[in-house]
């Protein structure tokens, strides 16, 4: 996200200037901008929304002068629109992938008693689905690097569906692993 813009003065005066011809009422609209932008980003749990709220100001005031000869409409939603654009890049960034060795399963000591009843419950979890998806789970983790890749292309081609397709359904199995595995842990 770039939040490093900086604004010149007469980038500035451009901006307040298609805000209104009036420079205190431009001030005003200004303002009044500023402070739903800041209510935007606060309701949309960001971080920083002052932060934000000034870099979405900064962005249209450089191309405020742009803006002024071509733009119809009125000011405020343009704003909107580029502090929409601004939470789209937020959350994307906010967003992490997990593996199955990442995944919600519960935390445990790294003793050989629980190592063996994790393995003990992962296998019995294992061996409750479906021999494909058994087969298709413990394939879909063999490799790594542009292997992985190579692998994961040619088992999706192997039970028809695209690459995405097959990471949706492994990631649903996944999810299914991890509350059987809890649900053993939490049995023993």
């Amino acid at each position: 996200m770039k939040t490093d813009l900086t604004v010149t003065q007469e980038a500035f005066d451009e901006l307040l200037a298609w805000l209104d011809s009036d420079r205190e009422n431009a001030g005003h609209k200004y303002e009044e901008i500023r402070r739903s932008l800041v209510k935007i980003f606060a309701w949309r749990k960001c971080v920083d929304p002052e932060g934000m709220a000034d870099a979405t100001i900064n962005i249209v005031a450089q191309k405020a002068s742009q803006l002024r000869n071509t733009y119809e409409g009125k000011p405020h939603l343009y704003f909107y629109g580029v502090a929409r654009n601004l939470v789209r890049e937020y959350e994307n960034s906010r967003r992490v992938l997990v593996s199955l060795e990442d995944a919600d399963t519960p935390i445990v000591d790294d003793t050989d008693d629980d190592i063996e009843q994790v393995d003990a419950c992962l296998s019995k979890c294992l061996g409750k689905l479906a021999s494909e998806d058994r087969e298709l789970a413990l394939a879909y983790y063999q490799k790594d690097g542009q292997a992985k890749i190579d692998l994961r292309r040619a088992l999706a081609e192997k039970i028809g569906i695209d690459s995405n397709a097959l990471r949706v359904r492994m990631y649903r199995m996944r999810g299914s692993l991890a509350q059987c595995i809890e649900r053993c842990l939490s049995n023993e």
